[in-house]
């Protein structure tokens, strides 16, 4: 699938985002741009490539993004896992390559279509933590709708815990 989007400041970008494969999060875990292979190394204590693996694996659904053509190679990898100590609850994750600070504005638009997707597969919401030195991670989390839910500490680091719930629960 991909969608035109259109900025009348910008030309037209085109966003190809479409079920993951095992080559595309081979190829993000690869190219991971440095906040997330930290983030990674520190809250899991794996190897990139084997943290990107393993959400790939584990992940109720995976999706890949692509910029400008489907034949570019993907710059964006999101999923949502169940959380393995709170049935009812997601673990929504998003990693990204450099090429990611090309396309910030079109992934932000195309958040409210995929976010509610995931979210509400479950009934607790979905959930996940940030690298408190990840100030631009936090930021996009809050913009798209993510409340904090406290500070934690995890492998010696501090985190902040986000929850967005799911909408399904509102009513």
């Amino acid at each position: 699938m991909g969608r035109t989007l259109h900025d009348p400041l910008e030309e037209c970008v085109v966003l190809f985002i479409h079920k993951a494969t095992e080559r595309e999060a081979l190829h993000v875990a690869l190219n991971l741009c440095d906040a997330d292979k930290r983030e990674v190394r520190v809250s899991t204590g794996l190897t990139e490539n084997e943290a990107v693996m393993k959400s790939f694996a584990v992940s109720r659904q995976c999706f890949s993004a692509r910029l400008g053509t489907p034949l570019a190679s993907p710059f964006l990898l999101f999923g949502v896992a169940d959380d393995p100590d709170v049935p009812g609850l997601g673990s929504i994750w998003l990693l990204a390559t450099r090429a990611v600070s090309q396309a910030w504005l079109p992934v932000f638009r195309e958040t409210p279509t995929y976010l509610p997707l995931l979210a509400n597969q479950y009934p607790l919401g979905v959930h996940n933590y940030i690298d408190v030195r990840n100030i631009s991670h936090l930021r996009w989390c809050l913009k798209v709708g993510f409340n904090v839910v406290g500070n934690v500490v995890i492998n010696s680091h501090d985190f902040i815990q986000v929850h967005y719930p799911c909408a399904l629960q509102q009513h």
